[in-house]
């Protein structure tokens, strides 16, 4: 406790961790790194397109 002529102005306390410090302090957490991973479009596969499948399987629960 700090004091002027015998009468507290001020309380000294630890400073308390927000609830992200906290996970980060112990572990639970770890930053993303900022480096930004370029991954190219997936081109379709050879053979029939999706749709057509997609509509061979709906046709299946008529």
């Amino acid at each position: 406790m700090v004091t002027d002529h015998g009468r507290p102005i001020a309380r000294i306390v630890p400073i308390s961790l927000s609830p992200f410090e906290r996970l980060v302090a112990e572990g639970e957490y770890v930053a993303a790194s900022t480096t930004k991973i370029f991954t190219p479009p997936i081109d379709d596969p050879p053979g029939r397109p999706s749709g057509k499948v997609l509509d061979e399987l709906r046709s299946d629960r008529l």
